[in-house]
């Protein structure tokens, strides 16, 4: 059974009986079919339980014979966690729709999953790497180091940890992160306030009742190394009561750009009691990072105004100083209580509520070109002294009501994030650009301004998510509705003169969609978004810029395979923002915006992952889409770029499955892009796509498994998309990584 616990009352249990089912099943599926016809159901508890519990307020008579379930044989249930994922194959939806348990096929979204065994077999050491095998997704290294999404063409993609977008900094190390769910589009509004075309969800390793005990070893190019524990299971003595502690640290000499000294800190203790009825989570995170950049090209400015070739750059030569970077330190403290209420008219109601509150601090180096048509001026490096405070809370009644021939989910919940930045900016010229080059001068010490500054917003929300079931549980129809309320305040002190900038604003938004099964290998769905994004602080011409607004149309397919272990998802999606602002890159305190416009995104999406045969895995995404600029107020910006046309990506595994060879593992994949556009103004030039290959041997036994990871195995020079070319990434040449994992 994989160490899932089933709780079953024995009041319920008293003058029932079940038969054993035989197959290959998860643990929830077996329990539907054997419970069928017992006036029972199962329903997901903590961690990695399940309870039963009457279907309805009228449940069926108990037939007559035996008093009690007799067991359940359940065959090939090994790895299978608390989401029901199996191998590549994704289980449940996750947090990100806010209706964890529902399994993927039932959500009329475009919910995208990567599993700890997709990440383990590719060698996956970064959240922005993992993201790289989803459909619309691209992640790229700015000159922070930091990570960039782009989801369906728009940037700067929602960032979240467990369901809640905050203002974090750093990833989470691999070693802490379960899963990672990728919700795209507007509809990210389910998750709270988000400003971008979606939302990347890591979901953290919590307590589950089977003992855990894992030591995780990595060495690999550059000298990369890692030591990681992960510990976890029941405490002795105290029933209801599971931990788990996981740390992580990873150093390197240097990156393969050159610069020096990368190095992250994890750790997190987490304990979770559970009762009759209540469920309390007690959590906290600290990750300490040294952010370096990637190697970074760039595209200068001639002297008649136009961009220059990107210039090709070693990869393994820093620009300037190899200390080059900055760093992040942050500390999160999180609960999350849940109440069984019990059975209301007919309906089981429970009350949960989660917390988060995090601290950050940061200290980060940005680039930035400062141009005229006639002469280049310099490269204004801005290093950012960054302090945060973030306090998020989501507390909400959810509703299951089972009639027999219809189910229904509702939720009621309200939103609260209370979020304070306090920033302090540079913004003195810190070196040249040499135009034959296109070389900068990045000096070990940096002058601030004497400009103090803080920002503060207060986000509230209320919402309703409503999940309806019905056709013999063929007819999935979901809707959402949540309003927000908005207030920003950003005041800058100078010690000439102090500069306020506040606003208020709100707006609704509305979710709808619908899937179907045609088949029980076929479900097709369609969803409508209409967003409200409340104001960015910054100003235009002087105010406050108003709202954006998002709609989204998209229809899809979905196909379940070779007895459901493969599945493919086909979608077609059009994106529109309205009122889009970004930053104007000349202003270098980043609160002055420049209006855009409009921006349309359309594209056709496919991903494919899970289990052909026994032990031939895949996980594959194939994108094709278009932005363009439709009603555009200006001339400045450039959001538009930074965009390819294609992205692909292909990883297969297959473990030999006969003795004497059974254990061994072999990989191989692709993936790459089409050529993009990058530039500032009206000026662009061609960024040329790419595809890389990498490969994978691993050996795995009951109490340890070794890989060895090469990727890039032709070491392809490469540039990754860019929104503005004064910088774009380098990608990294073959690098190799082997890791042992020893479970004891």
């Amino acid at each position: 059974m994989a160490g899932t616990i089933i709780v079953i009352p024995q009041s319920l249990a008293a003058g029932r009986m079940a038969g054993p089912v035989q197959g290959r099943e998860t643990v929830f599926d077996a329990l539907a079919k054997a419970l069928a016809g017992t006036g029972l159901r199962a329903d997901s508890g903590q961690g990695r339980s399940i309870i039963i519990r009457a279907a309805s307020s009228t449940s069926a008579i108990p037939p007559a014979g035996g008093n009690v379930i007799e067991a359940i044989d359940v065959t090939d249930n090994s790895g299978v966690n608390a989401f029901g994922d199996r191998g590549f194959q994704a289980g449940a939806a996750g947090e990100t729709v806010r209706i964890g348990g529902a399994p993927i096929k039932e959500i009329p979204l475009s919910v995208s999953v990567v599993t700890r065994d997709v990440v383990r077999s590719q060698g996956i050491t970064s959240t922005a790497d993992a993201v790289r095998n989803v459909a619309g997704v691209s992640a790229s290294a700015v000159s922070t180091g930091r990570p960039e999404f782009t989801i369906r063409g728009f940037k700067q993609a929602g960032y979240a940890i467990n369901g809640q977008i905050g203002s974090t900094f750093a990833q989470v190390p691999i070693d802490g992160v379960e899963r990672i769910e990728v919700l795209k589009g507007p509809t990210s509004i389910l998750t709270g306030v988000s400003r971008e075309g979606g939302v990347v969800n890591v979901t953290l390793k919590e307590p589950t009742a089977e003992p855990i005990r894992t030591l995780t070893m990595r060495y690999g190019t550059y000298n990369y190394k890692t030591l990681a524990a992960d510990i976890g299971g029941p405490v002795e003595g105290v029933d209801g009561l599971n931990y788990r502690f996981v740390a992580s640290g990873n150093h390197a000499d240097e990156n393969y750009g050159g610069y020096r000294d990368p190095r992250e800190l994890h750790i997190a203790p987490s304990v979770r009691w559970t009762g009759a009825d209540l469920s309390i989570l007690l959590g906290m995170r600290y990750d300490r990072a040294h952010l370096v950049p990637a190697p970074i090209t760039f595209a200068p400015f001639l002297l008649e105004g136009g961009l220059g070739r990107p210039l090709r750059l070693p990869r393994e030569v820093p620009i300037g100083s190899p200390y080059f970077g900055g760093s992040t330190e942050e500390i999160a403290f999180n609960t999350r209580q849940s109440y069984d209420v019990g059975n209301v008219l007919g309906a089981d109601v429970t009350v949960n509520n989660s917390t988060q509150y995090l601290i950050s601090r940061a200290k980060l180096l940005t680039g930035l070109l400062d141009a005229t048509e006639d002469e280049v001026q310099g490269l204004f490096n801005s290093p950012s002294n960054v302090s945060m405070r973030d306090l998020t809370n989501r507390l909400d009644v959810t509703t299951e009501y089972n009639a027999g021939f219809a189910r229904n989910f509702l939720k009621l919940g309200y939103d609260y994030i209370d979020r304070t930045n306090r920033p302090r900016i540079g913004g003195e010229p810190l070196g040249n650009v040499n135009i034959r080059t296109g070389l900068p001068y990045f000096p070990l010490r940096f002058a601030y301004s004497p400009n103090l500054r803080e920002d503060s917003s207060t986000i509230q929300g209320i919402y309703f998510i409503n999940k309806f079931d019905t056709f013999d549980d063929r007819l999935h129809i979901m809707g959402s509705y949540r309003y927000d309320w908005q207030a920003t305040n950003s005041v800058t002190r100078t010690p000439l003169e102090t500069n306020r900038v506040s606003g208020r604003n709100e707006g609704e938004s509305w979710v709808a969609g619908a899937a179907f099964d045609v088949t029980p290998w076929m479900t097709v769905y369609g969803n409508r978004s209409v967003g409200f994004v409340p104001s960015v602080l910054g100003t235009v011409a002087g105010a406050l810029p108003a709202p954006e607004g998002r709609d989204l149309a998209e229809v899809g397919a979905r196909y379940f395979l070779f007895d459901k272990r493969l599945s493919l998802t086909t979608s077609l999606f059009d994106l529109a923002r309205t009122n889009v602002t970004i930053t104007d890159p000349r202003d270098p305190t980043g609160q002055t915006r420049i209006l855009v416009g409009g921006l349309r995104s359309r594209g056709t999406e496919f991903e494919l992952q899970g289990e052909i045969l026994p032990g031939l895995n895949v996980i594959a995404s194939l994108t094709i889409q278009n932005i363009a600029v439709t009603d555009r107020a200006t001339e400045e910006g450039g959001e538009f770029f930074g965009v390819p046309k294609k992205t692909a990506s292909l990883w297969v595994t297959y473990a030999l499955q006969s003795t004497p060879f059974a254990g061994l593992t072999f990989g191989v994949g692709a993936r790459g892009n089409s050529r993009s556009t990058t530039g500032i103004g009206t000026d662009s030039v061609y960024v040329p796509g790419y595809v890389v290959a990498d490969a994978m041997i691993a050996y795995q036994r009951d109490d340890f498994s070794v890989s060895l990871n090469v990727k890039n195995i032709l070491n392809e020079y490469s540039l990754s998309p860019s929104y503005f070319s004064d910088y774009i990434g380098i990608n990294q040449g073959r690098s190799a990584l082997l890791q042992a994992d020893y479970r004891f």
